[in-house]
C-alpha cells in the first residue's frame, strides 16, 4: 500500500478513535499495512484475554486497549550439520485453550543430497519479555507436529502443502492446504498428520461436538448454491445443515460460529451476517464490511461482541448490534476500484453518521431503473458496456454539474473520456479506471538488420500486409531475427491479425463520419490480402509442429513483431506500438477501457451519493490522472525509491569508512574505484530506473493517447461464433461480412 492511502486510513483510523465517533461504537480499521508502527503485511491473527495478537512477515504484535506493539520473533534453530541449512518459518496464531500459540516449521536443505527436509515444528509457545527497551517474543515448541507429512514428493521435487487457516479444537490442530487442496487436522496429543481428501469442502472454522463447519459450493447451475455442512473429521462423516443465503455470486466467507448464542457470522457481498442455524431464513444484516477476502486469518468475535477481521494489508473491527448501525447508507457497486477503497475509508472517516456498503451488482440495471428501484446509490460500469449508453441516454444518471470538483476534473480529461460521459455538454458519471488494449508492436532494430529502414515501418494494415507478402525476401538477410516470438504459430499469426483487423475496422466504422457496414471494399481487400500472406515463409511452425512448451533468450532486435504490445505511461521495452490507420495519413485509434461511476437518480441520498463520488475524484491517483488528462505531466517515482536510496547511502557510508581505515594503498585505491562504482550506480538508479512512470514515458504515451477512443460494445456470443467460423473456414468471407452485418444492426437496435 502507498503511503498517501495510510494517510487516508491513519484519517480514519483518527475519527474513529473518539467515544461515539462512528455510527455503531466501535467501529474501527485496526492496523492496516503503513500506518506509525506496521509496515508489513497480516499474515494470521488470533485472540485472548482482550489482546488481538497479530503475525506480520517479520515480527510479532500485540493490540490492545488502543495501542498496537511490536515484538521481535526470538526463535532459536538448532543445526549440527554444516551442509544443512535450516530456518524457521511461522505460519500462523492460534488460540489453544486460552493460550496463544505459534504454528511454525523448521524447514532445511541438504546440499549435498539436494533434497528439502523438514527438522521439526508444531505448536510454540510464546513469552513476551521487555528488557532494555527490547520487545521479544521468545517462542519454544510446546507440540511437536509430523509436518513430514507436510511435504508432497512427486518424484522430480518437493512442494510444501502450505496452511491456510489453521485453528485449534478439542485437542485438534485443523486447517486446509492452498495449492494441494485438502482438508488436514493435527492430533494434539501424539502430533500425528490426518487428511480428509474432500477437494469440494473449504472455508473451515471452529463448530461444537468435536465437529469443525465448512462450505460446499456450487456454480454448476444456473442459482448458485451453498451448503454450510458439519464435519466429524476422525469418523470423516458430513452432516448438510443448511443452505446458506446467497447475494447474486457472492459466497459467504470469513465463518465464525458462537457457540453460546448459537449463531453462525459470516460476510457476504459488502455486509457483516449473522444467522441462527435453527432459522436460516432469519439472516440479517448487522454491519458493513469493507473487506471481501480474509487473507489467511480467522476471524474474531470478542467477548463485549466485536467481530474482527483481516485481510493481507486491514483488520478491521465491527460492532455486531445493528441497533447502532447509521441512519443513512448509501450502496455503491463494487467494481473493485482502487479509488473507490481508497474514498470508503476517507469518506467513512470523514463522515461517521453515514455507511457505505460496496456491493456486487448482478441485476439487470437497466430494469432496475425503469422500476426505479434505489437499492444501489452508486453504480460503477463500463463505458463501452450498452447499460452505461442506455443509462445516459434514457436520463437514468444524475447530472453532476453541481460538483465543481467532478466536473472540473471530467473537463481536464482526453475528449473521448469527458465526451463519452457527458450528454449535450453535461456532466454525468466520473472516470475511475483506464486500461490500454494491447497492439501490434514493432522493433526497430529487427527491422534495420533485416535491411529495412523508418520509412518501411507500416502505419496502415494495408502496408502491414504488404511488408508481410514481401518480408520473406529480407529475412535471408539475419537468419537469427523472427517475425514472432517461437510460440506464435501460422494459424495464431493469421487469428491474431484477423481479429486485430476486424476490430479496428468495427472501431472505425463506429466513428460519425463512416458508414456502419463491413460490407465494402476495403475490408474485403484486407481481408483477401491476409489470406496471400506465406506465414510458413515467413519462418513460422504450424500448430501440428508445436510443442506445448517454449523456452528462449533473446536480445532486442530478434523479433520483428509483437502482438501484445503495451499503450501505457509506465517506461516502455523496446517494441514501439503501433497504431494502424485503414487511409494513408490518418493515424489508427488507441482503443481503452473505461470504468465510471454514475449516481442513481432514484437514490434516496442523491446529495450524499455525490459528496461520496467527489471523495473518490480526490483519491484518483497520480498515474490515473497522467492517462487521463494531458496537462498531467509530473513523472512518479517507484514506491521503493526512498528505501533503495537509502540502501545506496548505506552501502556508500559503509566503503568510505572503510577508505578512511584502509592502511595501504591498494586497499585504498580499491576502495575509491567501489567509491565510483557506487556512486555511478546510485546516480543512474536516480535518473533512470528510479521511476514508475517517467518523464520520458509520459512523452512517449502522450503521442498516442491523443488518438484515444471508448469503443462500443460491438461483440457477444452470436459474434464470437461467426468469427472463429470464419477463421476455422466454416464459412467463406461473404456468409460471415453478411451475418456480422445483420448481427450488428440488432445490437445497435438493442441498445449496444
Amino acid at each position: 500500500m502507498k503511503k498517501w492511502i495510510s494517510v487516508l486510513l491513519a484519517l480514519c483510523l483518527l475519527a474513529v478513535s473518539g467515544a461515539g465517533a462512528l455510527a455503531a461504537p466501535g467501529d474501527a480499521v485496526l492496523v492496516y499495512e503503513g500506518m506509525e508502527g506496521f509496515d508489513e503485511q497480516v499474515q494470521s491473527m488470533a485472540y485472548a484475554d482482550g489482546t488481538l495478537y497479530i503475525l506480520g512477515y517479520n515480527s510479532l504484535y500485540t493490540y490492545a486497549d488502543g495501542a498496537l506493539t511490536q515484538w521481535e520473533l526470538d526463535v532459536s534453530v538448532e543445526n549440527e550439520e554444516s551442509d544443512v541449512y535450516v530456518n524457521f518459518n511461522p505460519s500462523a496464531l492460534v488460540n489453544d485453550g486460552g493460550e496463544i500459540r505459534l504454528l511454525g516449521m523448521e524447514r532445511g536443505y541438504d546440499v549435498e543430497a539436494e533434497e528439502s527436509l523438514v527438522e521439526g515444528g508444531g505448536l510454540y509457545s510464546i513469552s513476551l519479555e521487555e528488557a532494555d527497551g527490547i520487545k521479544t517474543a521468545r517462542v519454544e515448541l510446546a507440540t511437536e507436529l509430523d509436518f513430514e507429512a507436510m511435504i508432497e514428493d512427486s518424484g522430480d521435487e518437493y512442494t510444501w502443502m502450505n496452511i491456510s487457516m489453521p485453528f485449534a479444537q478439542d485437542g485438534m490442530l485443523v486447517g486446509t492446504t492452498y495449492g494441494v487442496n485438502n482438508i488436514f487436522w493435527f492430533d494434539l496429543e501424539d502430533g500425528s498428520y490426518h487428511s480428509f481428501g474432500n477437494e469440494y469442502l473449504g472455508l473451515l472454522a471452529p463448530y461444537k461436538d468435536g465437529r469443525v463447519l465448512a462450505l460446499q459450493a456450487d456454480y454448476s447451475s444456473a442459482e448458485p448454491r451453498v451448503e454450510l455442512c458439519a464435519l466429524d473429521l476422525e469418523s470423516e462423516e458430513v452432516e448438510a445443515l443448511c443452505e446458506m443465503p446467497m447475494d447474486g455470486y457472492s459466497a459467504p466467507s470469513m465463518l465464525y460460529y458462537d457457540a453460546q448464542a448459537d449463531l453462525l457470522y459470516y460476510v457476504s457481498n459488502g455486509e457483516l451476517w449473522r444467522m441462527p442455524l435453527t432459522d436460516p431464513a432469519a439472516a440479517e444484516s448487522v454491519a458493513d464490511m469493507p473487506l471481501n477476502y480474509s487473507g489467511q486469518a480467522q476471524p474474531v468475535l470478542t467477548e463485549d461482541g466485536y467481530f474482527i477481521v483481516a485481510d493481507y494489508e486491514t483488520v478491521v473491527r465491527r460492532n455486531t448490534d445493528p441497533s447502532q448501525r447509521a441512519q443513512t447508507r448509501i450502496v455503491v457497486q463494487d467494481a473493485y476500484a482502487d479509488a473507490v477503497d481508497r474514498a470508503y475509508y476517507a469518506f467513512t472517516g470523514a463522515n461517521p453518521d453515514v455507511e457505505v456498503v460496496k456491493k456486487d451488482v448482478t441485476e439487470d440495471i437497466v430494469q432496475a431503473m425503469m422500476s426505479q428501484s434505489s437499492d444501489i446509490d452508486i453504480y460503477v460500469l463500463g463505458m463501452s458496456g450498452a447499460e452505461f449508453a442506455t443509462l445516459l441516454d434514457r436520463g437514468y444518471a444524475v447530472e453532476l454539474g453541481g460538483s465543481e470538483k467532478i466536473t472540473g476534473l471530467v473537463g481536464q480529461m482526453y475528449p473521448a473520456l469527458a465526451e463519452g460521459v457527458s450528454r449535450d455538454g453535461m456532466v454525468y458519471a466520473l472516470p475511475l479506471e483506464i486500461y490500454s488494449r494491447t497492439t501490434m508492436g514493432y522493433d526497430m532494430e529487427a527491422f534495420q538488420r533485416l535491411g529495412l529502414s523508418e520509412e518501411d515501418v507500416p502505419t496502415t494494415w494495408d502496408e502491414l500486409l504488404d511488408l508481410l507478402i514481401a518480408l520473406p525476401d529480407y529475412m535471408a538477410n539475419d537468419e537469427d531475427v523472427s517475425m514472432f516470438e517461437p510460440y506464435v504459430t501460422q494459424e495464431d499469426a493469421r487469428e491474431s491479425l484477423f481479429s486485430m483487423i476486424l476490430d479496428n475496422y468495427l472501431l472505425y466504422i463506429d466513428q460519425p463520419d463512416q458508414e456502419f457496414t463491413l460490407d465494402t471494399p476495403l475490408l474485403r481487400g484486407l481481408l483477401e490480402k491476409l489470406e496471400t500472406v506465406d506465414f510458413e515463409a515467413l519462418g513460422l511452425i504450424s500448430r501440428d509442429e508445436a510443442g506445448t512448451s517454449f523456452s528462449w533468450s533473446a536480445e532486442p532486435g530478434d523479433f520483428m513483431f509483437s502482438m501484445t504490445a503495451s499503450i501505457d505511461v509506465y517506461n516502455y521495452d523496446n517494441f514501439t506500438p503501433m497504431l494502424l490507420g485503414f487511409e494513408e495519413g490518418v493515424p489508427g485509434m488507441m482503443s481503452v477501457q473505461v470504468n465510471a461511476a454514475l449516481v442513481n437518480p432514484f437514490s434516496q441520498n442523491v446529495e450524499t451519493a455525490i459528496a461520496f463520488l467527489e471523495t473518490v475524484a480526490d483519491n484518483l491517483d497520480e498515474i490515473f490522472r497522467i492517462q487521463t488528462m494531458p496537462g498531467e505531466n509530473t513523472p512518479v517515482r517507484s514506491s521503493y525509491y526512498e528505501e533503495n536510496m537509502e540502501s545506496y547511502e548505506e552501502q556508500l557510508a559503509y566503503l568510505r569508512e572503510s577508505l578512511e581505515s584502509a592502511e595501504d594503498e591498494e586497499t585504498r585505491a580499491t576502495y575509491e574505484q567501489n567509491i565510483a562504482e557506487m556512486e555511478g550506480y546510485m546516480q543512474e538508479y536516480e535518473e533512470e530506473d528510479s521511476w514508475e512512470v517517467s518523464a520520458a514515458s509520459i512523452d512517449h504515451y502522450r503521442g498516442y493517447a491523443e488518438n484515444m477512443v471508448v469503443p462500443s460494445n460491438m461483440d457477444d456470443a452470436e459474434f464470437y461464433e461467426l468469427r472463429m467460423q470464419y477463421v476455422d473456414g466454416l464459412i467463406g468471407m461473404d456468409e460471415m461480412i453478411s451475418k456480422i452485418d445483420q448481427r450488428l444492426t440488432m445490437m445497435r437496435m438493442e441498445g449496444y
